[in-house]
């Protein structure tokens, strides 16, 4: 089994969902606003369809999740 890269979060990264499914289709963006031991926080900054949303909303994720496997999340962007 091939070992992940472990990728360090930073605050204002933007990261993806990483479902090969939907990697043609879902253009959701989220950006870190802050992390926590077990937990990151996002704001969600894009729709599915990849439009910026009016208002953003705030989700929590397992720090686990957020890596490039097919069940977790890419990053896109750098943090500034």
């Amino acid at each position: 089994m091939a070992k992940i890269e472990a990728i360090e979060i930073k605050i204002g990264q933007v990261w993806t969902p990483n479902d090969p499914r939907f990697r043609d289709v879902c253009f959701t963006r989220y950006q870190v606003v802050a992390i926590t031991p077990d937990r990151v926080i996002f704001d969600v900054i894009t729709k599915p369809d990849g439009s910026p949303v009016a208002r953003p909303r705030r989700v929590r994720i397992l720090r686990d999740r957020v890596k490039p496997t097919s069940t977790g999340y890419r990053l896109v962007v750098e943090a500034p």
